[in-house]
């Protein structure tokens, strides 16, 4: 058990873990022992872009700067694009 039961059910299945490289609940631990300050600054370097300083998404792994070719060539992530 979490303490965070609303998040439980999500967590059952396995289906964020597939979706996403990061751990809702782990975070949620981290800032009640850490406290929020220290939480942002572990996620900015967590989710920094060595190559252009940009974000790094927690859904593929890729710079939303720098990777933007790669996203475009998977059709899960276009927009408004035939």
């Amino acid at each position: 058990m979490s303490g965070f039961l609303y998040l439980e059910p999500l967590y059952q299945n396995g289906r964020v873990e597939k979706n996403i490289l990061m751990s809702m609940i782990e975070n949620l631990k981290f800032i009640q022992e850490n406290g929020m300050d220290a939480f942002l600054t572990k996620e900015e370097t967590t989710w920094h872009c060595p190559e252009c300083n940009g974000q790094i998404c927690c859904h593929n792994g890729l710079c939303l700067s720098y990777n933007l070719d790669k996203l475009r060539l998977n059709r899960k992530y276009r927009w408004d694009e035939e």
